[in-house]
């Protein structure tokens, strides 16, 4: 839902100012998908593997957490290094 409610908003804002929406669009869409990891209702794979195993929400946040956080540790870090020319202009 982020990312259909955010493509065509991200593309109006670089038309109208000319800036570049790779970089923009690669960080919603690894931002979206990296922060889906942490809750059970985010995603169909998740609510599978949460009622196969029979962990609840608050469980499955807390086994979920650190790998959320370091997912979107490597995403910061790799996408700075991906962009690094357009986000310095």
């Amino acid at each position: 839902v982020v990312i259909l409610t955010f493509t065509p908003i991200i593309f109006y804002f670089t038309q109208s100012t000319g800036i570049d929406p790779k970089p923009l669009l690669f960080s919603e869409f690894f931002a979206a998908n990296t922060f889906s990891m942490i809750f059970i209702i985010s995603n169909p794979t998740n609510v599978v593997l949460g009622n196969g195993f029979g962990i609840n929400f608050v469980e499955f946040v807390k086994y979920m957490i650190l790998p959320t956080i370091a997912g979107v540790s490597a995403n910061v870090i790799l996408l700075y290094f991906m962009f690094k020319k357009e986000i310095n202009q």
